[in-house]
């Protein structure tokens, strides 16, 4: 949030650099010589600088509509440790069967079954 105010208040800030001078350098509204009013006709107009200040009000107005954006990490996996075999017992094919397999345990004491280590005792009947 802090980098889109940072940028907001840079473009800002060239906005205001870039709005459109007279050729000698005066703004609208001020007073030449002898106290008379310059004429319109004598001021010219920047169409640049003009269009490179819509530019940056439309990169502005950009920056700041856009949502953040979001990195997605993965949660972290749990450091396991003292692991044994373990023995279960669940339905196969419809039939109560034993199996076994390799369960570790992690940091806060939670026992995982570990993958790929599931072996087929025998069926109880």
């Amino acid at each position: 949030m802090i980098g889109k105010i940072i940028a907001a208040a840079l473009m800002l800030a060239v906005l205001a650099f870039a709005a459109p001078a007279s050729a000698d350098g005066y703004r609208h509204g001020h007073r030449g010589g002898y106290g008379h009013h310059y004429s319109y006709k004598y001021y010219r107009h920047d169409g640049a600088a003009v269009f490179a200040g819509g530019l940056l009000l439309g990169a502005l107005i950009g920056q700041l509509a856009t949502p953040p954006r979001v990195v997605y990490a993965p949660p972290p996996q749990p450091v396991l440790g003292n692991c044994r075999t373990i023995y279960g017992t669940g339905y196969v094919n419809g039939r109560l069967a034993e199996y076994s397999g390799t369960g570790c345990y992690d940091a806060n004491g939670f026992l995982y079954a570990m993958p790929g280590t599931e072996r087929f005792l025998r069926y109880l009947d």
